[in-house]
């Protein structure tokens, strides 16, 4: 799930209660205002969640037909409001949550640091990149794991860090390093898409989706081979369009 990590101002958390026009079975996704039909909040979708409220931190079960004691049937969930809420969400490497990210095999050594061609098998064939085309590339393992470059371009064939308008990795790239990418850029107005559980973000999508979430990147926090970073990173998510910033207000 995503967890409240912090907020940007450095304020103290804000928790409401709103009434549920739906429900919400689970922690830490994008809750979003009423809608047309709905008796309360509604939960966001994997890429449009506009005039967000913040993330829920319990969850609710929403009754429409009266109960057999008839007891009272409203039921609230219980929401961050900050809009300046920074929220931690996993990494996965499939479309639902908890998959793995895929570490791929660099094919060709670049003694420059410039180019990665990158193979889903030691010394299988190239792998289309160009989903992750301005997005950070994190190595994995090798000389330069830990480290990350934007790619600048990625495309069919290979990923290009040229020093006139890039950065080169300050070791020498060998056959065999292996990296994966984020289709997020921090400071971009990329935004995140989530898993189809709302709970995290889905890392294999191309950047071209990452639109109208909202939730955009603040920080990575990715790990290497060393800390298992194929099951545990995470990207700091801040929404961009929140009910009561500023710019929803307006």
């Amino acid at each position: 799930m995503s967890q409240f990590a912090y907020n940007l101002s450095g304020s103290k958390i804000v928790v409401k209660k709103f009434k549920v026009g739906i429900t919400v079975g689970t922690v830490g996704v994008p809750i979003i205002g009423v809608t047309a039909n709905n008796e309360g909040v509604v939960l966001g979708t994997i890429t449009a969640g506009i005039d967000n409220l913040g993330m829920n931190i319990d969850t609710a079960t929403m009754t429409r037909a009266q109960n057999a004691s008839f007891s009272e049937i409203e039921e609230y969930v219980s929401i961050v409001v900050n809009p300046d809420a920074v929220w931690q969400s996993r990494l996965s490497g499939t479309a639902a949550s908890g998959g793995a990210l895929t570490a791929y095999y660099n094919t060709v050594a670049s003694a420059t640091g410039i180019l990665l061609t990158l193979s889903a098998t030691s010394g299988g064939n190239t792998v289309d990149t160009s989903a992750w085309d301005d997005c950070p590339i994190f190595c994995y393992s090798g000389a330069n794991a830990g480290h990350w470059r934007s790619a600048q371009p990625a495309d069919a064939t290979d990923i290009n860090f040229p020093v006139a308008t890039g950065q080169a990795w300050s070791k020498a790239l060998a056959v065999d390093d292996r990296f994966f990418g984020v289709p997020l850029s921090l400071g971009s107005t990329q935004s995140a898409t989530f898993t189809t559980a709302l709970n995290e973000v889905n890392a294999l999508v191309s950047t071209s989706v990452n639109t109208a979430s909202y939730y955009r990147a603040i920080d990575f926090l990715l790990n290497d081979v060393g800390g298992n970073g194929l099951t545990h990173s995470y990207v700091n998510l801040i929404c961009s369009d929140h009910q009561f910033s500023g710019s929803a207000l307006a």
